[in-house]
């Protein structure tokens, strides 16, 4: 224990404990009693506490009227809102009253609510008991600690807001490890929902794993198929040309948790080879001959889209499907939500005042509330944007507001066409503008795939390496361009993104597809 280290201690007794708060604080704690409801209250509205252990003693008597009636009630109330924090339950009945003789059945309730230890208050009141169970507080609110830097180190905050159903379902397969998939439209918090539930499976693990337990997001949807391999396994040194080691995301996942978002939008190989991954916890890295281990404590995936019908259309393998669905969590739209939004308005507020640096508050909150309630109930499907648009209104609040109030006629301007900016992706006529040459390169990659069986048609046009270039390099410019400024400085677009430009993100990104067109190239086999 470091001498100059101070944890803090949160004393919740209907009888002020000043004796055990002066020995607390000579063993490194800084104590808040907390003597009723009007004090934990504002505790529990926290979004995360701040304190590293919490001592409860179970007679209360009728100091906690309203929700938790006794002890019991605070720690199940402490365990639902804060996960990580570690828990005593304690009483000077323990052994003393007639009655309770034998509490064996007392304290093996406190622990099923989420106690982590229980002691005799006796044990609190003296020196000597405080020389003897010191370090085994020091360790228990050190645990606290690293939970907590933990999870706000992996960008865990308090739970997402959600309906109680939802929230214990996550919270238990987080726990067990059980692999969810999670269904909603865009914007609803299905990543909040899975950064919730792998912080659930956290606190199942060691100190030692939770130190190195990471959350990692793979967006399914933005990896070319072309490069699913060596982003999800990684590569080998030499596995191409200039190639360095690289750890894949399922192996950077290792011990944590992986989540796979937009999973629907995964064409068929690349699901092959993810099953194959999930079903073993063995993979390999492109240009290696060997598999390695690679197991994730918990596997959790998202969509948009009902798998389901991609099942039945084999748009989905099906055997994937299973693999992934051991638990189905549905996020409903905000508009079936209404109940939920005065609590979000709140939270996201508070949100975008802390990350714009201002203070601004509602004039007449119902007012506010009832305003974005009735914009977000009565819109359609593919208008809504959900929780993501909510937070995306409220920014624009704060941003537009001229001082800390905002009435209800600065809201409603919100939704008019003249305060709204309608922000499109800049395009070139009828083109849609690509922001770096990676991805423009993997699109031509994607079209070069299906024009080399063109190569054995006696009518096509294609008749060489170079013309088979240039086509799938015509046919994505037909589309798409890539910004000037993007392109180095001094060099044409010809070669920026002209076939040698290609030639090597094929060497660095696919290099089965350029052994397919290698020896046929017109640079040769050693490359530009």
């Amino acid at each position: 224990m470091n001498s100059h280290e101070k944890y803090k201690l949160l004393l919740v007794d209907d009888v002020p404990k000043d004796d055990v708060a002066a020995l607390a604080s000579q063993y490194h704690f800084d104590v808040k009693q907390c003597p009723d409801e009007s004090v934990l209250d504002p505790i529990l509205a926290c979004d995360d506490c701040q304190y590293d252990l919490a001592m409860v003693d179970f007679m209360l008597k009728d100091a906690f009227p309203t929700r938790f009636y006794n002890g019991m009630g605070v720690i199940k109330a402490l365990r639902d809102r804060f996960p990580h924090l570690e828990l005593i339950g304690v009483s000077k009945w323990l052994g003393e009253n007639p009655g309770w003789q034998d509490y064996s059945n007392l304290v093996a309730e406190w622990l099923q609510a989420g106690a982590t230890w229980y002691l005799d208050f006796k044990n609190l009141q003296t020196e000597g008991n405080w020389k003897q169970i010191a370090p085994i507080l020091w360790e228990l609110a050190a645990r606290t600690k690293r939970r907590r830097d933990w999870r706000t180190r992996s960008g865990f905050g308090a739970e997402p807001t959600m309906p109680s159903d939802i929230r214990d379902r996550a919270a238990r397969a987080g726990i067990r490890g059980a692999r969810v998939l999670i269904e909603g439209e865009p914007g609803v918090g299905k990543e909040l929902l899975a950064r919730f539930i792998a912080d659930q499976a956290s606190l199942r693990l060691s100190d030692e794993a939770q130190s190195t337990f990471e959350f990692v997001p793979v967006n399914c949807a933005a990896i070319p198929a072309t490069l699913f391999e060596s982003e999800m396994f990684g590569h080998v040194k030499g596995a191409f040309t200039g190639a360095e080691e690289r750890v894949g995301l399922f192996e950077q996942a290792s011990g944590g948790a992986l989540f796979l978002d937009e999973i629907g939008e995964l064409d068929l190989p690349c699901q092959a080879r993810l099953l194959r991954a999930l079903e073993t916890g063995m993979i390999k890295k492109v240009g290696d001959s060997r598999e390695i281990q690679a197991r994730p404590v918990i596997v959790i995936s998202a969509t948009n889209a009902n798998l389901k019908e991609k099942v039945a259309e084999k748009k989905f393998r099906r055997d994937l499907y299973w693999r992934l669905n051991v638990m189905s969590l549905r996020m409903s739209p905000l508009r079936e939500r209404s109940n939920e939004i005065p609590t979000l308005v709140d939270q996201l507020l508070a949100r975008a005042n802390y990350e714009h640096g201002t203070n601004v508050s509602f004039v007449d909150r119902d007012s506010a509330v009832e305003i974005f309630k009735s914009h977000f109930m009565n819109q359609i499907p593919e208008e809504s944007g959900n929780i993501r648009e909510l937070f995306n209104l409220l920014i624009r609040v704060v941003c537009n507001s001229k001082s800390d109030k905002v009435n209800s006629e600065e809201i409603e301007a919100l939704f008019s066409d003249q305060t709204v900016t309608n922000i499109t992706p800049p395009k070139l006529g009828k083109k849609v503008m690509i922001q770096d040459r990676t991805t423009w390169h993997a699109k031509v990659a994607e079209v070069i795939e299906t024009l080399i069986p063109q190569f054995d048609d006696p009518s096509s046009p294609i008749k060489s390496t170079t013309a088979l270039l240039e086509e799938a390099i015509k046919n994505v410019g037909q589309e798409y361009d890539v910004q000037e400024e993007l392109l180095a400085s001094g060099r044409t677009r010809k070669t920026a993104l002209g076939p040698k430009a290609l030639n090597k993100y094929l060497a660095a990104h696919n290099p089965t597809l350029l052994q397919k067109i290698k020896g046929k190239s017109p640079w040769g086999t050693g490359g530009p």
